[in-house]
This record gives C-alpha cells, sequence and structure tokens, in this order.
C-alpha cells in the first residue's frame, strides 16, 4: 500500500470520524501509518513469517498508539516509542502467546506477497535475537546506540548481533565475502512489502475498533494486564527474596532483633565510644531501650534446671565426712542411706516412722527402731548423729523423736 492510497484512505475517514480523543489524535494516527505501517510489517515478518499473524500485529501495534494517553513531543520521540513497541509485541507474540515458530519448508506452502531471494530466506532462518538489530541497523540505517534503546540492549551487544548475524548468513553461502553487507542485507529486506489490499484492511480496521467504546474499554483493560503479566515474574522474584530475607532477618536479630545487645556492640551498633565502668555502659543501653546482654553464668543459670542440692552429714562412725546429693525419698530412703554410707550400726533397724501432729506450727518426726540404743556405745551421740542428719533432709519437722523397743520415746 503507497502512502498516497493511504494518505487518501486517511483523508476520507477522516472527514466523517470523531476520535474520541480529537482531530489532532487522527492526524497523528494517519501520519504514523503512512510512515511506518510497512516498515513495522517487514520487521514483524522476519520474526512471524507468516502474513495474516504479520498483519494483526502491525494492527495491535498501531491500537496501542491510539490508546496512548500521552502525547509525543517530537517526532523522533514518535518513530522510537513506534519501533520499541513493534519489538516487545513481536517478543511478546513466542513468549506470552506461545507461538510455533515456522520452518523455512512451511513457508514455502504459504502465498506470500512478495517474492523472496535466497539471502531473505536465509534471514527469516536466523535466531530471533538478532532479526530486529539487523533490521533496525541495516533496512533502517539506525545506529548502534538507537537500536539498542529499540530493543532495550547495549551498543556493544546489538553489534555482536550483527556479527553472528553475518557469520551465519555467509555460512549458509547466501551472502559472499565480496558483498557489502549493509547494502546487500538492505536489498533483500526491502523486498518485503504491505500489500496495497492488506493495509487498507489493516487501516479501517484499527478506525472501526477506536470507534467502539466498548472494545477500547476491553482493550485497555487488557493492555493493562499484558503490563501486568510482563512484570509477575518480576514481582514473584521479590516477594520470594522478601520472604528469604525476613526470615533471615528474623532467624540472626537483623530486623527485630535480640532483646539483649552485647556491651561491645555499643559503638559499633549506636555510634557510642564508651571507657570505663559497667554503670556506663548500663546507662546508654538503658538510653537506647535495650537490655544488657547476660554472662554466660547467669544465661546457664536462667535457661538450665537447678543443680542438685549436696548436703554433709553427721557421722557416728567417726570424723570422716558423709555428703548427700540430690536425695529424693522418705524416711526409710534416708536410712537405707545413712546406713550404707556407714553414718550409723548396720545393724540397727526402722521399723517405722510416723509424724506428731500434736503442735500443728511444730510438728516432730517419730522414728521407731526395733534395738535400743543403750546398745551401742555412746548411745547419747548416737541419737544426735540420727536427729541432726533428719532435720537436714527434712527441715520441714520442728524436731525428731526415737522410739525403742524397750522406751515409748526417747528424746
Amino acid at each position: 500500500m503507497n502512502n498516497s492510497e493511504i494518505n487518501r484512505a486517511a483523508r476520507k475517514n477522516g472527514k466523517s470520524d470523531k476520535a474520541p480523543r480529537g482531530a489532532e489524535i487522527r492526524k497523528d494516527f494517519d501520519e504514523s501509518f503512512s510512515e511506518y505501517a510497512a516498515k513495522i510489517y517487514a520487521m514483524a515478518f522476519i520474526h512471524i513469517k507468516k502474513p495474516d499473524d504479520t498483519a494483526e500485529l502491525v494492527e495491535e501495534v498501531y491500537l496501542k498508539l491510539l490508546l496512548r494517553k500521552k502525547d509525543f513531543e517530537t517526532a523522533d520521540e514518535r518513530r522510537r516509542w513506534i519501533f520499541k513497541t513493534a519489538h516487545s509485541s513481536i517478543m511478546d507474540y513466542f513468549r506470552i502467546k506461545m507461538r510455533k515458530k515456522i520452518r523455512l519448508e512451511d513457508m514455502k506452502k504459504l502465498s506470500l506477497p512478495f517474492k523472496p531471494d535466497s539471502l531473505l530466506n536465509e534471514i527469516f532462518m536466523l535466531p530471533d535475537n538478532l532479526k530486529s538489530s539487523l533490521y533496525l541497523m541495516y533496512a533502517e540505517g539506525m545506529s548502534a546506540e538507537e537500536t539498542a534503546k529499540m530493543i532495550s540492549g547495549t551498543s556493544g551487544s546489538v553489534n555482536s548481533r550483527l556479527a553472528k548475524a553475518e557469520e551465519l548468513l555467509k555460512k549458509s553461502g547466501a551472502l559472499k565475502n565480496t558483498d557489502k553487507p549493509q547494502e546487500r542485507i538492505k536489498a533483500s529486506l526491502k523486498l518485503i512489502s504491505l500489500p496495497d489490499s492488506v493495509g487498507k484492511h489493516i487501516y479501517y480496521e484499527i478506525k472501526r475498533k477506536f470507534q467502539d467504546k466498548a472494545f477500547i474499554s476491553k482493550a485497555r483493560l487488557s493492555y493493562r494486564k499484558h503490563i501486568l503479566d510482563r512484570y509477575i515474574p518480576f514481582i514473584a522474584v521479590l516477594c520470594i527474596g522478601v520472604v528469604v530475607y525476613a526470615f533471615l532477618a528474623v532467624e540472626n536479630g537483623w530486623i527485630t532483633g535480640s532483646k539483649y545487645v552485647e556491651s561491645t556492640e555499643l559503638a559499633e551498633n549506636y555510634g557510642y565510644t564508651y571507657e570505663g565502668e559497667d554503670s556506663t555502659i548500663a546507662e546508654v543501653l538503658e538510653y537506647y531501650g535495650v537490655t544488657p546482654m547476660p554472662s554466660s553464668a547467669d544465661e546457664s543459670e536462667s535457661s538450665s534446671e537447678p543443680e542438685p542440692e549436696t548436703v554433709t552429714l553427721e557421722s557416728y562412725a567417726g570424723d570422716e565426712e558423709v555428703t548427700l546429693t540430690g536425695f529424693d525419698g522418705d524416711a526409710f530412703a534416708l536410712w537405707d542411706e545413712l546406713v550404707s554410707t556407714g553414718a550409723v550400726p548396720a545393724d540397727m533397724n526402722l521399723t517405722a516412722f510416723s509424724v506428731d501432729s500434736t503442735d500443728a506450727q511444730n510438728e516432730v518426726l517419730v522414728l521407731a527402731f526395733d534395738s535400743d540404743l543403750s546398745e551401742y556405745e555412746d548411745a547419747d551421740a548416737l541419737a544426735e548423729v540420727i536427729k541432726t542428719d533428719f532435720l537436714k533432709i527434712f527441715p520441714e519437722y520442728a524436731d525428731v523423736r526415737i522410739q525403742t523397743a524397750s522406751s515409748e520415746a526417747e528424746e
């Protein structure tokens, strides 16, 4: 479709159309379509290689142009936006829509609106990441820096892609070493043309859709969803990163922190240089609302079970010290311990024990034995040892009373 035919169609349509955003938008669209529609078609075709799908992509780019709310300040800004949007739409064609890439033998079965030469057929088969750079620099004459902005890359990567493309084309035999690469490739790319009938159909279809308010609303929602779909992977990665960081921060006390802080961390964490007594450090800690880190001894005491109590007992046998650690039992168990350690005679048997609660405030532990204490040397000393040891283990009693077979009680 040549420029004069597109312009005539645009003028004819512009007399009766009332685009939602006014005559200025219609004029901008008409100029853009006349100047860039065929170029976008060629750029997209070397990727897609299907006439109908390529025409749909051109239509998609111009619908995005009409839906764009912000005006272009210069013609160059509009040109950059159109080619950049075209490249993004081409990438989305394969990435989001999951279209199957067509092979060269499949292309021969299609009815193409132009006749490709051998070099153009090889360009069709190049990797997709090389094609946009090749078209924009060789067919449109853009610099490496300008091309990099169109494809969101760097000038170095653009030059590398061009070198790779030329290498592959020479390797296939379609591009000879004697050829001037830019002129030869540009001539082949110019063979791709937008048919007049297809151009008119795209133009009027865009105009028709843009007058449909329901379609415009749906298109805007779809465009927002498209933008969201593009950023969902990045948002997901960001969320995972935040969750991982939060977990590590809580585990290591980076955010919530410990309620404790070591005194050596004061200068690093709070910018306080301290010297001298602990009282000075404590004042600073109180000022910042933190609690000093307990010493290892204090921490172990607070976090572990209390150590079993060790009691030193009196011994009737002599001066040898007798100790009892962690005792937990009744009077019989204690007597067995005293016998086993030699604190009391082994042939003396405790037959019973009871509690005299006559005075509730001063209960007395009563011990009954089957032998008389007088049978043993220094009976008074033996009685004193028994009373003393039992009161050490059972301090809840006020006194211990000893009963033998020959007496009702003996103190």
